[in-house]
């Protein structure tokens, strides 16, 4: 019980922290990272909201056996209760605030989306055209290696532009190279 309120007591601090920093509109780091943490405060909602009853139903049954509770526990009953329900007010309004940069965002990556979708088009039509398919061609092996190369670069491309879509729940088309 104490560790748990232990624990909630270091979140709410670092949610505090977290709830105070400014997201910038062109900082896509900062973005992330709160949409992150706004996920970890909601997945806690549920498990946080129902806390206090269980620790006082164990705080009684400590007192039926004669056991003195410590009184940093009750201050902490006290307190954490109301703190929480303070950091949840503040995860709403920053939502809220960040909600017109993830359109934003959003429509960037959507943008992204087309361009890479037209990338890979010219890059298979140049590699159609290109490549050393040919008995007569010359330096076959560069030529491959070359392509090799500019495949796995496409594919990195691909993934870190997936990777971004999955944080913003972007449906993104399956690329073929």
């Amino acid at each position: 019980m104490n560790v748990s309120l232990n624990e909630l007591q270091l979140f709410i601090k670092h949610a505090s922290d977290m709830l105070r920093r400014q997201v910038e509109p062109n900082d896509l780091k900062s973005l992330i990272d709160m949409m992150t943490f706004l996920s970890q405060v909601r997945s806690r909602q549920e498990y946080t909201d129902d806390m206090a009853q269980p620790i006082i139903d164990t705080i009684e049954l400590l007192k039926s056996y004669a056991y003195e509770v410590p009184q940093s526990i009750y201050a902490m009953l006290d307190e954490l209760p109301e703190q929480w329900i303070i950091i949840k007010k503040l995860a709403m309004k920053m939502k809220q605030h960040i909600a017109p940069l993830q359109a934003n965002q959003v429509a960037n990556i959507r943008n992204q989306i087309g361009d890479m979708e037209k990338k890979q088009q010219e890059l298979r039509e140049k590699f159609l055209r290109d490549a050393p398919f040919n008995y007569d061609t010359k330096e076959s092996y560069q030529k491959l290696d070359h392509w090799a190369s500019q495949l796995r670069t496409f594919d990195q491309e691909v993934q870190q532009l997936t990777n971004l879509a999955n944080i913003f729940d972007i449906n993104i088309p399956e690329y073929k190279t």
